[in-house]
Parts: structure tokens; C-alpha cells; sequence
């Protein structure tokens, strides 16, 4: 992000707060861990649905495809 002029948030460096940022916008982990943090999300938001990218820029085809199976594991 800071590498694509997003270096800014909340007023501070993305640097400085790298790890809290990355806790507070994305579910990142192994299948345990995601499982967790998705179950955390949806009792602390009360969600019924969630938006995923699961193509980032550089990530080829079968990784994407990857994510996208490991994904439905998860919540299938």
C-alpha cells in the first residue's frame, strides 16, 4: 500500500502501524486461524455476508484459485 501512495492512515505512517493495520482490514492466516477470525467478525458485526478479493495484483491464476478453494472450505 505505502508503495502505491497509500502511506497515510489515520494520520500515521502506514510503517509505523503496519500490523495494526493489517489486524483491523484484512482476515489473513492459516484455515484455523481465518476460521476464527470469521467467526470473530460475524459475532462482534452481526454480518451475514462478506466481500472477498481473492485476485491481488502479481498473484497468477492458480493461486488465486487456491484462495478461492481455501476460502469455501471455510465457510462452505
Amino acid at each position: 500500500y505505502a508503495a502505491w501512495g497509500n502511506a497515510n492512515v489515520g494520520g500515521d505512517t502506514l510503517e509505523a502501524n503496519f500490523d495494526e493495520f493489517v489486524d483491523s482490514h484484512f482476515i489473513v492466516g492459516d484455515l484455523a486461524k481465518v476460521k476464527d477470525q470469521v467467526a470473530r467478525t460475524v459475532e462482534a458485526t452481526n454480518c451475514d455476508h462478506f466481500i472477498l478479493r481473492m485476485n491481488w495484483p502479481g498473484l497468477g491464476p492458480a493461486e488465486t484459485l487456491k484462495s478461492i478453494e481455501r476460502a469455501a472450505s471455510i465457510i462452505g
